[in-house]
């Protein structure tokens, strides 16, 4: 769990698909925090994030903390992001007839797909 990943989860009648970290390490929350209000990084994020809410079924999650951590901007743009002490996206649906054929990896890929930039943004913060 220390790392980034993608999720499946099958419990019928539903499957999630997913990815993103669920819950980030004590020693992962001060680099998430720096990169989150970082202008390069925070940007870049921002437009993932903005992205994501933009995929219809999509849902982020991972928000834990009512106030924006001391020492933050709470009128900083990515303010509600310093919120998180995890990050994560994915879909919850009823099973898909695409499970009991070859398509499911194209099902699967074509919802994963959308997530892969948030993934890539949490390894280069993890370092």
């Amino acid at each position: 769990m220390e790392c980034p990943g993608f999720y499946f989860h099958l419990e019928p009648p539903d499957l999630f698909l997913g990815g993103g970290m669920y819950m980030f390490s004590d020693s992962f929350i001060p680099r998430y925090r720096r990169a989150v209000v970082d202008p390069k990084l925070g940007a870049e994020f921002r437009k993932i994030v903005n992205g994501l809410a933009a995929v219809k079924g999509c849902e982020l999650g991972g928000m834990h903390y009512k106030r924006v951590p001391a020492g933050y901007d709470p009128g900083h743009p990515n303010a509600g992001l310093l919120k998180h002490n995890g990050l994560y996206a994915g879909w919850e649906a009823k099973i898909p007839e695409e499970l009991y054929s070859t398509r499911l990896l194209d099902y699967c890929f074509e919802r994963y797909a959308p997530i892969l930039p948030l993934h890539r943004w949490l390894v280069k913060v993890a370092g």
